[in-house]
């Protein structure tokens, strides 16, 4: 029995990109990371723009400055219960959203992601 993991070819057409920006921002003041701007934008929009080619549709999960997130253009999703019960919850909440059969979690706050 091997434990070593097998890629599986996914089709770019079967993945949904979930973006995780619902936190409460205890360690930054209050500043809600995925707005905040690194090298001339908002991370968010960075996360969008390396996840794009690599995906069908994008949804960003939030809890907060939800106006803000709509601009970018993809569905916001915030978590049920509105409680902020942390990353799983929000992947839980983006999950019953989704239309495709796999979803690529990413945080708001990694502006490089790979390309693959």
């Amino acid at each position: 029995m091997s434990l070593c993991p097998v890629a599986i070819p996914v089709a770019r057409d079967n993945i949904t990109g979930v973006i995780l920006a619902g936190g409460r921002a205890t360690r930054m003041n209050g500043a809600d990371k995925g707005l905040m701007h690194y090298d001339g934008a908002a991370l968010v929009r960075h996360v969008i723009t390396g996840l794009r080619p690599q995906v069908h549709t994008i949804m960003i999960s939030a809890n907060r400055n939800l106006p803000e997130y709509e601009t970018e253009g993809y569905p916001v999703v915030s978590d049920t219960p509105p409680q902020f019960l942390g990353p799983l919850a929000g992947i839980a909440s983006a999950l019953g959203h989704i239309t495709t059969a796999w979803a690529l979690i990413v945080p708001c706050d990694a502006p490089q992601l790979a390309a693959d």
